[in-house]
């Protein structure tokens, strides 16, 4: 079946971001399965975090909706912290693996920070 990877490391953390400031980060995806990803779409993110430029796959993102066996594609994601404090979420994206749909996940973390 298809399977999907997320690069970045077990988290991915932004680390301190300016009140009104922005950081992105640019996540690879990899199908290392041996049919293709269909039905790709991203979820599971909430404000602060978010696809920058607002949609999946975010801006300069190359993932569309199939990713090919052995194939890669990026993703976008952005973190634009309003208020102080420390900020957790995940970016998820949903597939189907060629036999059901399941999802491919990454922690992120951040601080907003005066």
């Amino acid at each position: 079946p298809a399977l999907l990877t997320l690069s970045n490391g077990p988290t991915h953390n932004f680390g301190n971001v300016a009140i009104s400031g922005q950081a992105t980060v640019t996540i690879t995806v990899t199908n290392s399965g041996g049919v293709p990803s269909t039905g790709m779409s991203g979820s599971g993110l909430a404000a602060p975090f978010d696809f920058a430029g607002g949609a999946y796959p975010g801006t300069a993102g190359t993932c569309a909706g199939t990713l090919s066996p052995l194939a890669t594609c990026t993703i976008v994601v952005a973190f634009s912290p309003t208020v102080l404090g420390s900020f957790n979420d995940s970016v998820v994206i949903d597939y189907n693996n060629g036999a059901a749909t399941t999802s491919a996940n990454r922690p992120l973390t951040g601080n907003g920070a005066s």
